[in-house]
């Protein structure tokens, strides 16, 4: 009997090591805080300050073991559960945050931005001035913590692609009327020749005009 009831519970302990194995999560520390660090860098040269802000949308909850996003009073119609954290809804969300909202870099330094201190929830990060030359990032969102794998990140690293700005060719400016004669072969030069050879033979018209007169 008690080979037996050993054996039983050798299973059970072995099922609860696999539902454990396979059902495990870290949970996330909600007394920790979180880092955002962005390259802010093209072709690892570092850009000038385009006034990086930091938007919290929604905070970490926990509700019986289940963590998810709440979004904060002002964007309380948002749906942010992890499906749904696409870029549509970061532009969505970028045209409703307010300036003052948001959060300025703790740090900007030889091309790298550092948001430190921050509170667990998701972020909305927003361009808010332009840089000659380039064009504005797509604002984008970050999870603080981001989950890797298997365990929660709290220091996010993001590198943002950039892409030079086209600027547009300006138009040849037209030549002014009269100021030049087309290009096919013709000079300037004839013009005031023909003229005064006219003149010429209008007062040599008019002269023998007049001596034939007398003549009669």
């Amino acid at each position: 009997m008690k080979h037996v009831t050993a054996f039983f519970l050798s299973i059970i302990l072995l099922l609860s090591l696999c539902v454990t194995a396979v059902f495990g999560h870290e949970a996330p520390d909600l007394g920790k805080g979180g880092t955002i660090t962005i390259q802010w860098k093209f072709q690892d040269k570092a850009l000038p300050d385009g006034a990086l802000r930091a938007f919290q949308i929604g905070t970490l909850q926990d509700i019986d073991g289940d963590f998810s996003f709440v979004p904060l009073s002002a964007y309380k119609d948002k749906d942010l559960s992890e499906e749904n954290l696409t870029p549509d809804l970061a532009k969505e969300l970028a045209g409703m945050v307010q300036a003052p909202d948001g959060l300025k870099p703790s740090s900007f330094e030889n091309g790298v931005v550092t948001f430190d201190g921050l509170k667990l929830g998701l972020y909305l990060i927003l361009q808010t001035k332009t840089i000659s030359g380039f064009e504005k990032i797509t604002p984008f969102l970050v999870s603080v913590p981001l989950w890797d794998k298997d365990h929660y990140l709290y220091e996010i690293s993001v590198s943002e692609k950039f892409e030079l700005k086209k600027t547009p060719s300006t138009p040849d400016t037209p030549d002014k009327p009269g100021t030049t004669l087309p290009q096919t072969g013709q000079v300037n030069w004839p013009v005031p020749v023909l003229l005064t050879l006219g003149l010429v033979l209008i007062v040599s018209g008019a002269a023998l005009r007049r001596k034939s007169k007398y003549a009669q």
